[in-house]
Parts: C-alpha cells; structure tokens; sequence
C-alpha cells in the first residue's frame, strides 16, 4: 500500500529541491528590495527574459548572477551595485522594452544619479557568448568593471 504525501510537506520538499539544486538564484529578491545608497551613484545590472524561458536564458542568468556575487560581492553589499531580474513581458515592465531597445533577453547596466538615470549600455555580446562559459563571464565581469570605472 502506497502512502500519500500531504501537499504541504511536498510543496516545502519541492522548494528545498529547488533551492539546492539552484544556488545560483537564492536571494535576487533581496538584492533587488533592499533600498539604494542615499544621494549617490548606482549601477543597477538588470537581467531581463521574458515570461518563457530556455535553457540558454536561465543559464545566462545563472552566470551573471556568479560574476556578481564572486566579483563584486563589497559592491552589492553596500549597493553600489544592484542585481535586478526582470520579466519585460510583465505589464508594468514592457516600458523597459523601448527604454534599452530589447529585442530579447539581455543584461543592461544602468546608471543612476540621485534616482535618475545617467547613462545605459546594453551588453549586446551575451549570445555569442552564452555557451562559452568562462568567456560570457569574463565578458560581464569586464564590461561591468569599466562601467563602475566611467562613471
């Protein structure tokens, strides 16, 4: 005779399993909820994908995701740096499409004076990119580098 599992302890099982098995996104909320430094300047790198998603485009975020927390940890912690993932295909998110010229997912860093945004780049060789592990991260890690450097 077969045991039934309550759906409760299932459904906690099931987010354990995926908590384990995908480190890689365990607290992009809160990167995201905590408030930016008052009165300076910021660098908010967005992560954007749409409603469906690939294996490619978790795993670009996935790698993304690395780079910041092993690079830039000092900066995400005093939030010179914010991590933000976003679903443009979200109705109070599609603005985004026309702001960076989305055509599909994509990493954008975005500078941000007093709450205002100064200035954007599009980080337009990720697809190339997306199936070279070290080189995709080398890529977001240099371009953010010199991004946090300009400003």
């Amino acid at each position: 005779m077969r045991r039934r599992v309550p759906p409760a302890p299932a459904a906690l099982a099931l987010g354990l399993a995926i908590a384990l098995l995908f480190p890689a996104l365990a607290g992009l909320v809160a990167f995201a909820a905590d408030p930016a430094p008052v009165g300076g300047r910021q660098v908010v790198a967005y992560y954007f994908h749409g409603k469906l998603r690939c294996k490619t485009c978790v795993g670009m975020e996935g790698m993304a995701t690395a780079v910041l927390k092993t690079d830039f940890p000092a900066q995400l912690k005093d939030k010179t740096i914010e991590w933000r993932v976003v679903n443009y295909d979200d109705s109070a998110n599609e603005h985004f499409i026309k702001d960076y010229q989305l055509v599909g997912p994509a990493i954008v860093l975005v500078e941000l004076s007093g709450g205002k945004q100064v200035r954007y780049r599009n980080l337009e060789k990720i697809w190339q990119l997306a199936h070279e592990e070290d080189e995709f991260k080398q890529y977001v890690r240099t371009q953010l580098a010199a991004f946090l450097k300009q400003g």
